[in-house]
Formats: structure tokens, sequence, C-alpha cells
């Protein structure tokens, strides 16, 4: 056995999808912390900007896939200046989740991503989740 697939066993880890997101411009969508979860996010068409606290926005483009471990607060956004981001449940009451999609914004689309999470037992330990 392989050390990737020896760790990933010691703290059960498995991926579940939140939703294919097609996003208009301009967007600002903030996350909630969500402790022990590692959130993903991979750009398929387009562009966006993750940021975390504390640290500098990371422009993604289109086969860029950004992990955010711990479950850290983020914002996706189509660009840096937009002042008040909007929760992310005010998004999902917005604009509902239709067949795994979620269309926000009013506009065409120009950003699609991937949105999901890896989680892992609870009760794990392992020298990598610290």
């Amino acid at each position: 056995m392989d050390v990737l697939t020896d760790i990933c066993s010691t703290i059960r880890l498995r991926g579940e999808l939140y939703f294919h997101a097609a996003l208009s411009s301009p967007f600002a969508i903030r996350l909630p912390d969500d402790e022990r979860l590692i959130r993903f996010h991979c750009v398929l068409e387009g562009e966006c900007f993750v940021t975390v606290p504390d640290e500098k926005p990371v422009l993604l483009e289109v086969g860029d896939l950004v992990l955010v471990p711990e479950g850290n607060a983020q914002v996706l956004s189509s660009n840096t200046n937009i002042p008040e981001p909007v929760p992310l449940g005010e998004i999902l009451e917005a604009y509902p989740v239709t067949d795994g999609v979620l269309c926000a914004g009013n506009g065409e689309v120009d950003t699609r991503l991937l949105c999901g999470y890896l989680h892992f037992d609870q009760a794990a330990t392992h020298p990598i989740l610290a």
C-alpha cells in the first residue's frame, strides 16, 4: 500500500460535491467556517478569486483547483473590490440548487466552478491533519 492510500484509509477520507456553480459577475460569496472539512473549488470556465482570512487573494483560472483546509472561512469573488460578500446561505435561498447546479446572478454566466469538500472521521488522528 502506498503512503497516500494509507493516510486516506487511516483518516477515512471521503469526498462530496456541493454543486456545480454557474455564476454571473459581479459576485462575492462568503463561505463560513466549517471545522474539519477540506473544501475544494475547481475552475471549469472563467476565473475567480479565493480569499481566506489573513491571506492575500489568489486568482484561479480554468483548470485550477484550490484546497482550503480546516474548513476555513473563505470568499469566492469575481474581483477583489466588492465591499460586502453575500453569505452562501443567502445565495442558496435566492438561487436554489437545481439538478446539482447553482445558477447565481442575473447576467450571462462567465464563471463555472465545481465545488465540494473532503471530510474525514472526526475521531481520526494523523499528523497530516495538523
